[in-house]
């Protein structure tokens, strides 16, 4: 009898060591999940405040313009996958340049910049015989078109000579009546310099008009989020 109940006593014994075994097997296992949930929380808005110095255009960039320091201004950005996709103040150096139209506040994409040996575009200077339209601003792309003269106040059939030009800086001519000339600066590419300067050597009459955008691609125009940015001024707010 004595030994029956010895042999019970012994198996609650080891039944209760075994409970206690379990439960300190959940627990241990319960808060390495609580730590390790935790820990991703923080790291996860450690990222978000994790900003990077990175580089907006200070007014509107045109393909083939070298950029300097007075071109660009310093911001901090919430870049997340973003990384290393735009322009950062130690990548700004002698003898970099545009390569496509960067609007003034946006973030200057790494794509958009290349050497200067490069650059497949180049800037002239036209004077337009009509008035600018008001669409016509740094940025804008326009057709170049030409009237070649013929004779004395006598022009011919105009025809494009720069189909893609980008308009770099339009200076309004002083001294005349608003709205009748303005010289603009034309980025082109190169293949189309020596038709250009040919008309504006022979005084062919110039005018630029804002190049029409294909419907398919104006329609098919999608908005995308921008990666958060904050100025340096707020960051320091």
């Amino acid at each position: 009898m004595s030994a029956t109940i010895s042999c019970m006593a012994t198996s609650a014994r080891i039944a209760r060591s075994a409970g206690r075994s379990w439960l300190d097997v959940r627990f241990l296992i319960g808060a390495v999940l609580i730590a390790g949930s935790v820990a991703g929380v923080w790291a996860v808005v450690g990222a978000a405040r994790e900003t990077t110095s990175v580089l907006v255009a200070a007014h509107a960039l045109v393909p083939g313009q070298a950029l300097t320091a007075s071109d660009v201004v310093e911001i901090d950005a919430h870049l997340g996958a973003a990384e290393g996709e735009y322009l950062v103040p130690g990548d700004l150096d002698d003898g970099i340049v545009s390569t496509r139209v960067v609007a003034e506040g946006e973030m200057v994409p790494t794509s958009a910049i290349t050497g200067a040996d490069e650059v497949s575009q180049t800037t002239v200077v036209v004077r337009s015989a009509l008035g600018v339209p008001a669409g016509i601003t740094p940025g804008a792309q326009v057709e170049l078109w030409a009237a070649p003269i013929l004779g004395p106040q006598e022009f011919g059939e105009p025809v494009v000579i720069a189909p893609a030009a980008i308009v770099a800086a339009v200076r309004e001519d002083e001294g005349v009546v608003t709205g009748t000339g303005a010289t603009l600066e034309l980025t082109v590419p190169r293949d189309d310099v020596s038709n250009v300067l040919q008309h504006v050597a022979s005084g062919s009459a110039l005018s630029a008009v804002l190049a029409p955008v294909p419907r398919e691609i104006s329609e098919s125009v999608v908005e995308t989020p921008a990666p958060e940015s904050t100025t340096v001024a707020e960051k320091e707010e």
